[in-house]
């Protein structure tokens, strides 16, 4: 790359979430990249801005007044965060971490009302008008890519996200640690499926159903050892962009039960691309969710599961996202959009 590379979110490198976890995993790929957030605003003193599609454009306006950006840079900022800059004419590539409003055409065409409407409504404003300027937007999986193509028929390139495969391969498989089976969840909100988890409880009432974090407390181990000797993760969310807790739950090798939604809505198609089955799990059909139908898949996976784990192979088809693989699709991709801007 000859230009500089400036990511732009909400907030920093280090903090917490999926969005800076996908800002991390792009700058170690791409050392020199510089990064701005809310935060870097001199003065900021709110520890969250009062309305955040006006902070961005406020982040925005301050980066073209103080030319922390230049005219060459490629800006690759999360959502509406680069929304200022695209205005003002910059090199501006919007990902789609997701859809705000956590709907499905299906769901919208059903009468579903948006989960965040407001900032829906911004998003979906600010996408419209970036792609108008010849913006570009890439997608963090075919699921988001589809639904904004399918919704207000926004186009966009996907790259999935990735995992440190190599961090999970050190973590310990420890024998017979347990005399209960453990089944492990990532639900932390009600939209994820609180309901499901309880079904999920009552179907297995003599074993443990328990929240990552929870696991990690009450077997006094390291988070990704727990997670790396569950027998079963569920993970029955309606809506994701590309989860990172999936990936590490395949990173672990551990089969999961959970719906076709983020990157597990093609999962199945990206592996046989590859001469791979994808043999992860149970995979749910999005139109048939329900507190019902998860606590009956998960019973059944997890007898598979301990009967003949070896039929599994979440592993292998988590080696499909690298992050190597994740920095040369994006190395391919800015090699292309340098290109195009210098011949245009």
């Amino acid at each position: 790359m000859n230009r500089q590379i400036v990511l732009i979110s909400y907030t920093p490198l280090d903090a917490g979430g999926g969005v800076p976890r996908w800002n991390r995993d792009f700058v170690a790929g791409f050392p020199g990249t510089k990064h701005f957030s809310w935060w870097s605003i001199p003065g900021v003193e709110y520890e969250h801005p009062p309305v955040e599609w006006d902070a961005a454009n406020g982040l925005g306006t301050w980066l073209h007044s103080t030319k922390n950006v230049s005219r060459d840079d490629i800006i690759i900022a999360d959502g509406f965060w680069g929304e200022r800059l695209s205005e003002l004419g910059y090199n501006v590539i919007s990902v789609a971490h997701g859809i705000w409003s956590h709907l499905t055409k299906e769901d919208v065409d059903a009468g579903k009302q948006a989960e965040f409407p407001i900032h829906n409504a911004h998003q979906v404003n600010h996408r419209r008008k970036h792609l108008g300027r010849g913006g570009k937007i890439v997608a963090v999986s075919d699921f988001i890519a589809d639904q904004m193509w399918q919704q207000w028929g926004f186009g966009s390139q996907v790259i999935n996200n990735a995992i440190d495969l190599k961090k999970f391969d050190e973590l310990p498989r420890l024998p017979s640690w347990l005399d209960e089976r453990l089944v492990i969840h990532g639900v932390t909100t009600a939209n994820k499926g609180f309901d499901h988890i309880d079904a999920v409880k009552q179907a297995l009432p003599n074993d443990d159903v328990l929240l990552l974090d929870d696991a990690a407390k009450t077997y006094k181990l390291e988070k990704y050892t727990a997670l790396k000797n569950a027998d079963l993760v569920v993970q029955p969310s309606a809506y994701e962009g590309n989860s990172y807790f999936v990936l590490e739950t395949l990173a672990c090798d551990v089969p999961i039960v959970a719906y076709r939604v983020g990157l597990l809505y093609s999962i199945s198609k990206i592996a046989k691309q590859h001469g791979i089955d994808a043999c992860i799990g149970g995979l749910i059909d999005r139109k048939l969710r329900s507190p019902e139908e998860t606590a009956k898949v998960t019973k059944f996976i997890l007898e598979s599961v301990c009967r003949d784990r070896s039929q599994y192979n979440p592993r292998k088809v988590a080696e499909l996202f690298s992050i190597q693989r994740f920095h040369d699709e994006w190395k391919t991709y800015l090699e292309d959009y340098e290109n195009a801007l210098s011949g245009r």
